[in-house]
């Protein structure tokens, strides 16, 4: 059986790692990226299960990267969880625009990213 895989698209590096040591423990495999294009990138290559992706990003911001990954014929199905710092109610219509499939804001508990993660791609 393939372990499931989550990609986890952010450019602060303790963001990034907290949020990623936090999924192997479970049984999720791990990829990581660091600006929104390099996350396509991944996303394409490897075809991970669920994608944690940082709003604010270098090079390509987290929603121009999901309507990317939303596009590509062979990719849409896999969700799309946005992190933003950006809590108000008219902060999600960006994300829905984009396609994202779930808004959590930052800072996230790693329990409530597992949780998450869970529900949209079931255990690991």
């Amino acid at each position: 059986m393939t372990k499931k895989t989550v990609l986890v698209v952010e450019d602060d590096p303790d963001h990034r790692d907290t949020v990623a040591t936090s999924l192997p423990h479970p049984g999720y495999g791990v990829l990581e990226a660091q600006d929104g294009a390099e996350g396509v990138d991944a996303a394409v290559r490897h075809r991970p299960d669920l994608v944690l992706m940082d709003a604010c990003l270098p090079v390509m911001d987290g929603w121009a990267a999901t309507q990317r990954l939303k596009s590509d014929p062979g990719l849409p199905a896999i969700p799309v969880v946005i992190l933003t710092a950006a809590a108000l109610e008219e902060d999600r219509e960006p994300s829905e625009c984009a396609g994202c499939d779930r808004y959590l804001t930052k800072p996230c508990e790693p329990l409530t990213v597992l949780a998450e993660v869970r529900h949209l791609i079931g255990a690991a």
